[in-house]
């Protein structure tokens, strides 16, 4: 509500609130309630002049994509995404803007930290993102913590509705909201959200450093045939473990392969397995399979 209302302000003042669209994704997890917050989405917009598509999800695609990435959570997460770039794709849109806030980014960084991230993922979301050529996900709110967002709504008189599945324990990151942020706020307040909000600098400015490096190796090390990626596995020979993770992390994402379930032993398998140890064939999950043969590692989906 915080982000539509503002870009809202902004649109009517530059004269261009007829290019905006709202697009709400109902998860039908809740019932009653999911229709109660779709319905809410498509007043306030209504309100404001603006469209606004609705897209519910399917719960036979959501099984089967919790299958194919490992994990229920991701599946919704990849099917949201998609079901926002259609409507993007149907209104010739160039942007899509989500609400992500600085209290977002701080559980998603601690999320991916105990999970056994790289740089790439300690670095939290980007502000401005690419999807494809004609689509970039932008999220303007990144720098604003919900406490802000909720002085914002409360000085314009929005309402807003709170997402009852939030409060449940049942979910990774409603444990890190509910359980581990208070601790964190009680050790060191005032102090800790800055130093990993820092460590995310530092580790978007490692990504930068590494990416030329990576580039230069994807170019010269990598062959595509179908679904299937072959890595030349001489290119790699030189490298320091960090670099050889990294550039199979460029693959994942290349691939649009599901990272977020890659924990730190499953990208130092693929390490070992580029030096020769470890079992020839393994599979990672999303089944992404690798066979290790004459130099060469084959990354392709299982059949």
């Amino acid at each position: 509500m915080a982000l539509l209302h503002s870009v809202a302000a902004v649109a009517h003042r530059l004269n261009f609130s007829k290019y905006l669209i709202v697009g709400h994704v109902n998860h039908g997890l809740r019932g009653k309630e999911s229709e109660d917050d779709a319905a809410f989405v498509h007043k306030s917009a209504n309100s404001l002049a603006i469209p606004c598509v609705i897209k519910s999800l399917n719960a036979n695609e959501v099984e089967r994509e919790a299958v194919r990435l490992g994990s229920r959570e991701a599946a919704y997460r990849e099917l949201r995404y998609s079901a926002l770039r259609s409507v993007a794709t149907q209104f010739g849109a160039r942007y899509i803007m989500t609400a992500h806030t600085q209290d977002d980014q701080l559980e998603t960084i601690l999320h991916r930290l105990f999970r056994g991230t790289g740089p790439g993922g300690l670095a939290g979301m980007a502000k401005i993102r690419p999807l494809n050529d004609a689509l970039t996900l932008a999220r303007p709110l990144l720098n604003c913590d919900r406490h802000k967002i909720e002085e914002y709504l409360t000085a314009h008189k929005l309402d807003w509705r709170e997402d009852s599945s939030n409060a449940t324990l049942d979910y990774t990151r409603n444990r890190i909201r509910h359980t581990l942020v208070p601790v964190l706020d009680h050790l060191f307040p005032g102090h800790w959200t800055e130093s990993i909000l820092r460590l995310a600098q530092t580790s978007r400015d490692m990504e930068t450093w590494a990416a030329r490096d990576l580039d230069r190796m994807l170019a010269a090390g990598t062959a595509h045939s179908g679904e299937s990626t072959i890595v030349e596995l001489n290119v790699l020979s030189a490298e320091s473990p960090f670099i050889v993770r990294e550039f199979f992390r460029r693959i994942w994402q290349e691939n649009s392969w599901p990272r977020r379930e890659m924990g730190a032993g499953q990208w130092e398998r693929l390490e070992l397995m580029a030096r020769g140890n470890g079992p020839a064939r393994s599979e990672f999950p999303g089944g992404i399979v690798a066979t290790r043969s004459q130099g060469k590692i084959t990354l392709q989906p299982a059949k």
